[in-house]
């Protein structure tokens, strides 16, 4: 059976660590982390860099199934199958499940992002990516991913030349510049909108680029 719901579990605050969250979590039954990841969570030792950046996934299901709140990182927006966006639901199974959006029809996205999508299933799913002048492995196309992510997103005053650019970009999506962001923080760390904000205009860099 699953572990009971914690009594007592405070949400994560905006762009918090999940070492951060798991410290306060602690304090909360007044325990230090390493106690509640192995008595709370069936985990041994676990460093803190390594929870914020690489999490085992045992330990996020656990997390989700004590504490009601899971941790994601956004990869895609779409189905790269039917090209429809994905939506969210709230709740976990079998509790109770609530679609956060009202339509019962999802809606499909721009070509550009269907298209980042299925390289980014193509890169999970096989280990490379057909790109239009030769194949590359996985890595190569999420280190790619990434760099678009962080320039779309960094200071204003870093673009130099390159500033009409990326405007450009934001433009073409329908975005506000660099999501409407007044500092820069890790993608990891954003709120959802935000990072979907980011993807879309990430997919329509690679559009505007493969021109």
């Amino acid at each position: 059976m699953p572990p009971p719901r914690w009594p007592l579990h405070p949400a994560p605050a905006e762009a918090e660590a999940l070492s951060s969250w798991l410290n306060r979590l602690a304090g909360t039954y007044r325990m230090d982390t390493s106690a509640l990841l192995e008595h709370g969570l069936g985990q041994g030792r676990i460093q803190d860099r390594q929870l914020d950046e690489n999490p085992p996934a045992t330990l996020l299901t656990e997390l989700a199934r004590c504490s009601g709140v899971g941790r994601e990182l956004p990869l895609m927006l779409s189905c790269p199958r039917h090209g429809r966006r994905i939506e969210t639901y709230e709740g976990l199974p079998p509790d109770y499940l609530r679609w956060t959006s009202a339509t019962s029809d999802p809606p499909s996205t721009r070509d550009a992002v269907t298209l980042m999508d299925r390289r980014t299933w193509q890169a999970i799913t096989t280990g490379s990516v057909d790109l239009p002048r030769r194949r590359v492995h996985a890595g190569i196309w999420f280190r790619l991913l990434r760099t678009l992510l962080d320039e779309l997103s960094t200071a204003q005053g870093r673009y130099g030349r390159q500033l009409a650019e990326v405007r450009l970009v934001w433009e073409y999506c329908g975005h506000p510049f660099r999501a409407g962001m007044h500092a820069w923080r890790p993608f990891e760390n954003l709120h959802w909108e935000k990072q979907k904000q980011l993807l879309e205009a990430a997919a329509a860099g690679e559009k505007l680029i493969s021109r």
